[in-house]
């Protein structure tokens, strides 16, 4: 039961941080003309291609790294 309430919480938590990235992207990558800022575009290039700083093999490790 409580496992399901977290897992619930953990989906809706990823969920509502899709939507504010994809505003926070929206708003504040774009230049006055509407066209994402090449630095802004070189930066997530670079941030995407680091390693995780975390990995969890499953739902039990994810929840005792939480704890």
């Amino acid at each position: 039961m409580i496992l399901e309430k977290i897992n619930k919480n953990i989906t809706k938590l990823q969920k509502e941080t899709q939507v504010f990235r994809s505003f926070m992207i929206g708003l504040l990558a774009k230049d006055r003309e509407g066209n994402y800022k090449s630095t802004f575009v070189k930066k997530i290039a670079k941030i995407s291609a680091d390693k995780p700083v975390g990995t969890f093999e499953d739902k039990e490790s994810f929840l005792r790294t939480i704890e």
